[in-house]
């Protein structure tokens, strides 16, 4: 199986944005929350840019993606999505692993990920502790996303 990952480039912003609204859809949230999160689904090329983005490629095929936003002391993951059809091959793992890796490489002694509430225990499996909690309310019903850390010394 011809597997690799490698950084995003802007023509991948279509294809990036189509897997994290996809798998942010699989946890089965409702089109109304999916299009109030629409912004925040949206791979732009401009974030591509000024991003750390690999993606996950099989045979050729975007099947995921991870993006480091800061290498700074404390980095953070923006975004980690595989796509449904393609979940529980172990392609989050291998996403998690060069993010982990590149953010050592910066200097980086913690990674930060503010999470869906969905993907806690994968991250759990990465090391990660909860450290925190934010409000993040979508069309007036209160929501709490968790913000892990994964400290990487």
């Amino acid at each position: 199986m011809s597997r690799q990952i490698r950084p995003a480039e802007a023509a991948d912003a279509p294809f990036l944005s189509a897997i994290a609204r996809d798998a942010k859809a699989s946890w089965g949230y409702s089109e109304e929350w999916l299009d109030a999160w629409a912004p925040q689904l949206t791979i732009s090329p401009s974030y591509i840019m000024r991003h750390l983005v690999l993606v996950f490629l099989e045979h050729g095929i975007a099947l995921g993606f991870v993006s480091l936003e800061s290498l700074l002391d404390t980095g953070e993951v923006g975004h980690l999505w595989v796509h449904p059809g393609h979940q529980g091959r172990g392609i989050g793992n291998h996403l998690m692993a060069a993010v982990l890796d590149r953010a050592r490489q910066a200097g980086c002694r913690e990674l930060l990920v503010l999470s869906d509430p969905n993907a806690v225990g994968f991250y759990e499996k990465h090391g990660a502790i909860q450290v925190g909690e934010e409000d993040a309310p979508v069309l007036g019903e209160d929501r709490v996303l968790p913000r892990l850390s994964i400290p990487l010394e």
